[in-house]
């Protein structure tokens, strides 16, 4: 449970920063260049990690859900326990393992793409 309020609350600082976090926006470096209002991606790159309860990198599943329930993105980690989701941005997405009794970590995803510097922490 302390893992993942760390979590959400790095969690929380990275998305501000992700958003702007109220800057002023710089100006256009060529001609190409387009605002960053004009840029939207349909999808992000979320990624964080799993550990045991010792720990230890864990290799499970880990998926991403809308408020309503529906199965947005799902994916595993590796050895290291590292997992990457494609998941919809400008969205309220719950993230959880693919595990009896485990926590949930609810997001507000901006437009970029977004790393979790706290690790869920699986009961296995």
């Amino acid at each position: 449970m302390r893992t993942i309020r760390h979590a959400v609350a790095l969690a929380s600082a990275c998305l501000i920063a992700a958003c702007g976090g109220g800057a002023e926006p710089s100006e256009p470096t060529s001609s190409t260049a387009q605002p960053a209002s004009v840029i939207r991606s349909e999808f992000v790159q979320l990624e964080g990690c799993v550990t045991d309860r010792q720990n230890r990198p864990m290799a499970t599943g880990v998926h991403a859900r809308a408020s309503d329930g529906r199965l947005l993105a799902s994916g595993r980690s590796n050895d290291e326990g590292v997992f990457t989701l494609r998941v919809p941005a400008r969205v309220t997405l719950q993230v959880g393992l693919d595990a009896p009794a485990h926590e949930v970590l609810e997001l507000l995803v901006g437009s970029g793409n977004l790393s979790l510097t706290g690790c869920f922490t699986a009961s296995a």
